[in-house]
């Protein structure tokens, strides 16, 4: 029951508990990662397998493990930029950019603005 509840607000908007629910191990350990940092090598062995066989489990989800990671980044700098609270520069560095430049660049690919742009429209 306790795992059910733990689960529950993001299991209810699938059908199945079991589909989509390596995606969602994984994007929860890229997650609890420092600057999210995890990569494939170390999520494969915390998962007890291969970097290859969770390419090829995720692919078979329709997913790889670069989205997830590139989903996650994007909905965490949406929820910062939307709240106000950070420079542009403190949420490229938190999201694990290596400089702002690089995450003007993923972000305008991610949603078709710039963070900056993104902030100002309260889209």
């Amino acid at each position: 029951m306790q795992d059910f509840l733990v689960r529950a607000p993001r299991d209810w908007i699938f059908t199945n508990l079991r589909e989509h629910a390596l995606p969602l191990r994984v994007r929860e350990l890229i997650l609890l990662s420092d600057r999210l940092d995890c990569s494939l090598t170390n999520a494969a062995g915390m998962l007890g397998m291969t970097p290859r066989t969770l390419m090829r489990r995720l692919d078979s989800d329709a997913t790889s493990f670069q989205a997830i990671k590139n989903g996650l980044r994007r909905d965490i700098a949406i929820r910062d930029l939307m709240s106000g609270s950070k420079s542009i520069e403190a949420i490229a560095q938190d999201i694990g950019f290596a400089s702002p430049a690089n995450f003007h660049r993923a972000f305008k690919h991610w949603v078709g603005a710039t963070p900056g742009a993104y902030r100002r429209s309260g889209a």
